[in-house]
């Protein structure tokens, strides 16, 4: 029976060390990174956000500078700081490949409102709204990088 146990014992503790546990990084992009990103098409003009849900739309552009293939499986763009507008955040799924030395851009569709003027959060902000973008990949690692939006006048 001591000999069944010890065996079961070292069976388990065998098939236990033998899984793979895939580690995932999340990294703060910075130039010369293996992934960069970028995002370009940004407007935003305040004058049209009178008091209503408007959608604006930008690229977020990733740019491949490792040595190898890599997929880009999700990105997410989401408001990092108060601002006069309120943005909703937004995720969107993908499966696309990107070769070394080449790069992808992301259209991604956004909803922004005007803050309450008489809130807080209006009267402190910047003409700018700063905005978080994680770009995800296959292997589970994550970019992060943080963009400031300049906004036009009211």
């Amino acid at each position: 029976m001591r000999r069944l146990t010890i065996a079961a014992l070292v069976f388990l503790t065998a098939c236990s060390s033998s899984r793979s546990i895939v580690e995932s990084q999340t990294y703060v992009n910075q130039p010369g990174d293996p992934i960069e990103i970028t995002v370009e098409g940004v407007n935003v003009d305040q004058r049209f956000f009178e008091g209503r849900e408007q959608p604006f739309s930008m690229s977020v552009v990733v740019a491949n500078n490792s040595d190898l293939d890599v997929t880009v499986t999700n990105v997410n763009v989401f408001q990092n700081s108060i601002g006069p507008l309120i943005v909703d955040a937004v995720s969107a799924g993908f499966n696309e490949t990107i070769e070394p030395a080449k790069e992808h851009a992301f259209d991604m569709k956004l909803m922004a409102r005007q803050a309450p003027e008489k809130s807080a959060m209006y009267a402190a902000s910047a003409q700018t709204i700063a905005l978080r973008v994680i770009v995800t990949l296959s292997n589970g690692d994550r970019y992060m990088q943080q963009f400031a939006i300049p906004m036009s006048p009211r």
